[in-house]
């Protein structure tokens, strides 16, 4: 059992705590506050899940201890991509519509180039992002999908983790990193692509 720096609101801490002994944070804003809650990370029904209750403190954003680092499925220069063609494709109405998106993309894309030459192979390498912890005990951290427990809200980020296709680079202020066998083999191969990108530019460099 361990204690857990939890973003949670009114009810989470309700649930959890008396109104007098609980020690709430500082850190108000619109009725949402933190408050440390007990954690038995092997009751987590996910290894993910375990993982993260293990190596995370906190979920504050104004505090190091929060970060997890994500490394996402989409390089620059393809999310650039992706949205340009979302973004002209979704409510086309006529032929003229249809001819002025076209025009716009075929510059949109030739910005897009100009880009590339200009900051080279860095715009092909795959996003690096922090995980945004929910608040506990909102509908955004899973209370409408049946969670009442800190292994339970660990468990909802695990699978939201998954669900973006994301792999875990390392989390906490010691920077721990999981193990390769939380993966399956698509995110290992992002993993190993990732790694190796990095260790080219680290040769590269000296």
């Amino acid at each position: 059992m361990k204690k857990v720096e939890l973003v949670a609101n009114k009810s989470a801490i309700e649930q959890y705590f008396d109104q007098w002994h609980f020690s709430a944070s500082a850190w108000h804003k619109e009725g949402i506050l933190s408050a440390d809650f007990p954690v038995d990370p092997g009751k987590c029904s996910s290894k993910l899940g375990q993982w993260l209750a293990e190596n995370v403190a906190t979920t504050r954003r104004d505090d190091d201890g929060s970060r997890v680092r994500l490394l996402m499925p989409v390089t620059e220069a393809g999310a650039r991509l992706s949205h340009t063609a979302r973004h002209h494709a979704l409510s086309i109405t006529d032929q003229n519509d249809l001819q002025r998106r076209i025009a716009t993309i075929r510059y949109e894309l030739d910005m897009l180039e100009r880009t590339v030459a200009m900051y080279g192979s860095s715009l092909f390498d795959y996003r690096v992002e922090s995980f945004e912890w929910p608040v506990f005990g909102s509908r955004d951290g899973g209370w409408h999908d049946g969670v009442q427990t800190v292994e339970e809200f660990f468990d909802f980020c695990a699978r939201r983790i998954r669900k973006m296709g994301s792999v875990v680079l390392y989390a906490g202020l010691d920077r721990a990193a999981p193990p390769d066998t939380l993966w399956d083999a698509y995110r290992m191969r992002l993993l190993q692509s990732y790694r190796e990108k990095k260790w080219q530019k680290m040769e590269n460099a000296s």
